[in-house]
């Protein structure tokens, strides 16, 4: 297994905000309910008994599970297109098929995302994807997701827990801009690479958080500056 673990001597300024809290306002989210069944189009899984509309914001939350399944999954090509997708406090978000989201995605607090197939697009003003906190993780083993902004890993958490990872073992991982890590000595983020591909448009970034890069496969693309 070849690691590549690399303190970077970058100092930047003013244009990267990292926010350090896990805890994100919800009003206005649509609710993931699981009444019948983990089916992502059956809308009376939902919050109202009705598959969202394109634009609205997802909430996948242990706390709002009322029903057979608090795991959703993904397994036709999504009618519709939210904005935010927010998954939190230890639920299982399982692709299959077709996704995209017009705004950003946040896996935090234990939050896991499986994906097997299709294609997970973020697209949209503020773009990006965020794996953080102790234990969340996105694990890809096939399909692509294509990230049109940065992929944000972000450890800030107390570390009781595993550090936030994001797993890839087949697929392909597109960010559009960069990956950034953000943490501390005690909590460092991962990016696993056994498989698949990952090309990155622009830079790999840290702030707070070494840049820990585990490869034992796969191919790592690398267009700019690490």
């Amino acid at each position: 297994m070849r690691k590549l673990f690399i303190i970077l001597g970058i100092v930047f300024f003013s244009v990267i905000t990292f926010s350090n809290s896990s805890v994100y306002a919800c009003v206005g989210y649509v609710e993931w309910r699981g009444t019948v069944d983990s089916d992502w189009e059956n809308g009376a899984n939902w919050e109202g008994g009705s598959v969202p509309s394109n634009g609205d914001r997802i909430l996948i939350d242990d706390d709002n599970y009322t029903g057979n399944s608090i795991d959703p999954v993904i397994s036709v090509n999504s009618s519709f297109s939210p904005s935010r997708l927010l998954a939190q406090d230890n639920v299982t978000l399982t692709i299959g098929a077709d996704v995209t989201t017009s705004d950003w995605v946040k896996v935090i607090r234990g939050a896991v995302v499986n994906m097997t197939g299709g294609t997970f697009t973020v697209n949209g003003a503020n773009d990006d994807m965020t794996i953080q906190d102790d234990n969340s993780q996105f694990n890809l083993s096939g399909g692509t997701v294509n990230i049109n902004d940065d992929l944000l890993l972000n450890g800030d958490n107390d570390g009781a827990g595993a550090d936030p990872t994001f797993n890839i073992s087949g697929g392909t991982l597109n960010p559009g801009d960069d990956i950034r890590f953000q943490g501390s000595a005690n909590n460092i983020p991962h990016l696993v690479i056994s498989g698949g591909t990952v090309d990155v448009t622009d830079d790999v970034y840290r702030n707070g958080a070494d840049v820990d890069i585990d490869i034992s496969g796969g191919t790592l693309i690398l267009s700019d500056d690490l």
